[in-house]
């Protein structure tokens, strides 16, 4: 009985050896990015500017009880927020969606007349994160363009990058080498990543 207690102990002990070797092989291959503990080296970025491109706007409160979960489904991965009068959600030019606080869009956006140039197949939706209902964006798109003065520091990466946000410390946006890594200005501490074409027709140099 001892022994084959041994054994047993022996053959886990091999399981655990094995999954926390095929873990750290697995996180090895990209590099992780904590925003809380992230340090931006803006001496090996470039600063840029969004171009005065005309991108979209919706409001959750305009259509979602206020406190209602809810899953933003980015081209870098996928983002839990929950509807509130300062959150809002952006359109790009790809049709793509991501989340914004209210005051951050206010320093770094101004609404405009005219309709928003996104191109996508398909509309830009949001879903709710427990039941999975899908929320159509376009009837309460507002178009805004960049006012000019928002400014953030980047440089491309050199290789797969994994990157907890201030959004959610425990999920993370993936970009590939080549995308970019960024960090706002005006606040250090947020960190994302931007897909690499929608990088280089939203954003131009303003050294």
């Amino acid at each position: 009985m001892r022994n084959a207690c041994v054994l047993v102990h022996h053959q886990n002990a091999d399981y655990e050896n094995y999954f926390r070797e095929n873990l750290e092989s697995y996180f090895s291959r990209f590099d992780i990015v904590r925003s809380e503990e992230y340090k931006a080296d803006l001496k090996q970025m470039k600063r840029y500017q969004k171009k005065k491109t005309k991108l979209g706007v919706v409001h959750t409160s305009d259509f979602l009880k206020e406190g209602t979960p809810i899953l933003v489904r980015t081209m870098e991965g996928d983002m839990e927020c929950v509807s509130a009068k300062d959150l809002y959600i952006m359109i790009g030019i790809d049709g793509e969606v991501y989340p914004i606080r209210q005051e951050k869009f206010q320093n770094s956006y101004e609404y405009t007349e005219g309709a928003p140039e996104y191109k996508s197949e398909k509309e830009p939706v949001i879903h709710n994160t427990i039941t999975g209902e899908e929320y159509q964006l376009i009837p309460y798109i507002r178009t805004c363009q960049a006012k000019g003065v928002y400014s953030i520091f980047a440089r491309q990466l050199t290789e797969s990058t994994k990157v907890f946000t201030q959004w959610d410390r425990y999920k993370y946006l993936k970009g590939d080498k080549g995308d970019y890594i960024a960090v706002r200005e005006d606040d250090l501490s947020d960190v994302y990543i931007i897909e690499k074409s929608v990088f280089l027709r939203s954003y131009e140099r303003c050294d």
